[in-house]
C-alpha cells in the first residue's frame, strides 16, 4: 500500500489526474491518502472495465502472484494504442521467470524500443527509435534500476541472435526509480500547521518531537532480517545501560511471520513486538524512534531486492542505523540522516549492474538448454505415439505443438521446481549467520556490582552506532536531516514522474500521427 500511495502522489504532483485502484480494506488506507489525494479510491477489480479511460496505467507490483498474473497479462495485451503502461518491479528476477504464456519474449518486446526501418546509420550506429516503447519498467530504488536494466539487457544480448521475434529491438533501456514517499504530518508538527495536515513543507526548523526506542521495521522473519546481529549489539553493557536508564526498548514493528528467535536474557525485557498496526499508528510509532535499523539478513538488499526500511524511515523523518555501503546503494539517504557502522567482515558493496548482466546471460542459456531438452522429449514422445497411433496421428500432434514457444513452455511443465531458474543469490546470506558481534565488542571491564559506567564499544562497531543514537543532540540533528532528505526525495520523485508523463505524451502523439 505504501508503494501505491507513493506512486500516486508523485504522478499527481507531476500534474496528472490520478485515480487509485486497490483493495480498500487495508488497515488505515484512507488515513494515509485522504489528506492529499485529489482523485478517487476505486476497488481494484474495476480496472478491467476502466482501462481504456487512461493515458497511463501503473501496475504497482509486476509480476504479482499467480492468482493475478492472468489479469496483468490481459491488461498488457488489451492496452489501447495510445496508452503507456508502467510496471513496478520489486523482484527483477521474476520478470524473466514468470510462467504466464509469452513471457519473457512478450515483455521484452514491449519494454525495449525498436529501431526505425533501415535499422542502422552510417558507421554502424543504431538509429534513435521513433517513439518510446508502450511499456516501461519502474524501480523503487537505484539498485533496482541498475540490476533490472542490466538483467534484461544481458538476457536480450544472449537471446536476440537466435530469436527472430526479437529482431529490430534496440538494447537501450531506461528504468527510472521512484522512492515511495507521501506527505505525512511529522509527530512534532504544530496543530493546524501545513505539516499537521499532511502537506509537505520546507521543515527548516529542527526536530522537536519525542525520542524513544530503537526500531526494526518490516515483516518479522529471520530469513529477511539479521535479528541476531542487532540483539548482540544491543546487548553491549553500554547500550543496555541506556535502555534500562531510559526504560526504552528495541521495537520489532511489522507483520509476524517468524517470531521464535532467541533473545539474549539480559536484553529480553527490552525487546517488544508490535504487529498489525494501522498505518497511522505504524507511522506514528516509527516517527519518534531514535533510529530505525536496516538489519539486512542478506546482501540481496544491495543487489536485487529493494528494502522498504529506507523509504519507511524517510517517510516519517527518522534516521537510519546502517552501514555506509547501504547509503551508497540507495543514494537518497544522506550521511547526516544516519548512524553508521562498519560491516563485521569488511564486505565491499556489490555491483548490481555486473551481477544483473551475468544473471541475464545465465537465464538465457538455461532457457535455451530447457528448450532443447523439451524438443528431445517431445520427439521421443512422438516416436512412441507413432508406434501406437500411426503416422497420421503423429503429424497432427506435431502441427499442434510446433514452435519455439511451445517447446519453451513444455520445458517449464517438465522441469522440477529445483530445475526452474530462480534469481541466483548473489552474495552469501549474512543471516546464516555473521558473528554475533565483532571480536572484543562485548568485552568490557564492567561487572555487576562494580562501580563506574561500562566501557564504550569499539569505534565503528554496531554497538557504537546504537550508543550514538542515545545522544540527544545527535538524534535530533539526524531526525532533522532525514526530514529534509525526504522533502528532497519527494521533489525528485515528482520530476521523474514528469519525465515519464512527457514520454507518454510522445507515444500518444506518435500513435495519432500514425508512426
Amino acid at each position: 500500500m505504501d508503494v501505491t500511495a507513493g506512486l500516486a502522489w508523485a504522478f499527481q504532483e507531476a500534474g496528472c489526474a490520478t485515480n487509485v485502484y486497490m483493495h480498500l480494506g487495508l488497515l488505515g488506507t484512507r488515513s494515509v491518502m485522504d489528506s492529499w489525494l485529489k482523485g478517487e479510491l476505486i476497488p481494484r477489480d474495476r480496472i478491467d472495465e476502466d482501462q481504456g479511460k487512461y493515458d497511463v496505467l501503473i501496475m504497482v507490483t509486476f509480476p504479482e502472484g499467480p492468482g493475478y498474473q492472468d489479469r496483468q497479462r490481459r491488461l498488457l495485451l488489451s492496452r489501447p494504442p495510445h496508452q503507456r503502461i508502467l510496471l513496478g518491479v520489486h523482484n527483477p528476477g521474476w520478470l524473466l521467470t514468470a510462467t504466464w504464456p509469452g513471457a519473457p519474449q512478450l515483455l521484452v518486446q514491449l519494454v525495449f524500443p525498436r529501431s526505425p526501418a533501415g535499422g542502422m546509420r552510417r558507421g554502424g550506429r543504431q538509429q534513435e527509435p521513433l517513439a518510446p516503447p508502450p511499456v516501461q519498467l519502474l524501480a523503487l530504488a537505484p539498485i533496482g534500476s541498475a540490476y533490472t536494466k542490466a538483467l534484461l539487457q544481458g538476457w536480450l544480448a544472449a537471446t536476440q541472435p537466435r530469436d527472430a521475434q526479437l529482431a529490430g529491438l534496440t538494447r537501450q533501456l531506461e528504468v527510472p526509480w521512484i522512492a515511495p514517499l507521501v506527505p505525512w504530518a511529522r509527530c512534532d508538527a504544530a496543530p493546524g500547521s501545513s505539516e499537521a495536515s499532511g502537506a509537505a513543507s520546507a521543515a527548516e526548523q529542527g526536530y522537536g518531537g519525542p525520542l524513544r526506542h530503537l526500531c526494526i521495521q518490516g515483516t518479522i522473519d529471520q530469513k529477511r532480517r539479521d535479528y541476531a546481529g542487532a540483539f548482540a549489539a544491543a546487548s553491549h553493557p553500554a547500550v543496555l545501560a541506556q535502555l534500562r536508564q531510559r526504560n526504552e526498548s528495541l521495537l520489532l514493528v511489522g507483520t509476524k511471520k517468524n517470531t521464535s528467535m532467541p533473545v539474549p536474557p539480559e536484553l529480553e525485557p527490552h525487546v517488544r513486538v508490535l504487529s498489525s498496526l494501522a498505518y497511522a499508528e505504524y507511522y506514528a510509532t516509527l516517527s519518534s524512534c531514535r533510529a530505525i535499523l536496516t538489519a539486512f539478513g542478506s546482501d540481496q538488499y544491495l543487489v536485487n531486492k529493494t528494502s522498504s526500511t529506507l523509504a519507511a524511515a524517510l517517510q516519517v523523518g527518522a534516521p537510519m542505523l546502517t552501514e555506509g555501503r547501504v547509503l551508497a546503494a540507495y543514494e537518497y539517504v544522506p550521511r547526516a540522516a544516519a548512524f553508521l557502522y562498519r560491516p563485521n567482515d569488511g564486505t565491499a558493496r556489490p555491483d548490481p549492474a555486473a551481477l544483473g548482466k551475468a544473471e541475464g546471460k545465465r537465464l538465457a542459456q538455461w532457457m535455451r538448454q530447457q528448450a532443447v531438452e523439451a524438443k528431445q522429449r517431445n520427439g521421443s514422445m512422438m516416436r512412441r505415439l507413432g508406434e501406437v497411433r500411426g503416422p497420421a496421428a503423429v503429424m497432427q500432434q506435431q502441427s499442434e505443438e510446433e514452435g519455439e514457444e511451445a517447446a519453451h513452455w513444455l520445458a517449464w511443465e517438465h522441469a522440477s521446481e529445483e530445475q526452474r531458474p530462480q534469481p541466483r543469490r548473489q552474495q552469501q546470506e549474512q543471516g546464516q549467520q555473521e558473528p554475533a558481534s565483532p571480536p572484543g565488542q562485548t568485552a568490557t571491564r564492567h561487572r555487576a556490582g562494580e562501580a563506574g559506567p561500562p566501557d564504550p564499544p569499539p569505534p565503528g562497531s554496531y554497538a557504537a552506532a546504537l550508543l550514538h543514537a542515545f545522544d540527544e543532540s545527535a538524534a535530533r540533528a539526524a531526525h532533522t536531516a532525514a526530514w529534509r532528505a525526504k522533502l528532497a526525495a519527494m521533489q525528485l520523485n515528482a520530476e521523474t514522474a514528469r519525465r515519464i508523463l512527457k514520454d507518454a505524451a510522445v507515444l500518444a502523439a506518435a500513435v495519432q500521427a500514425g508512426r
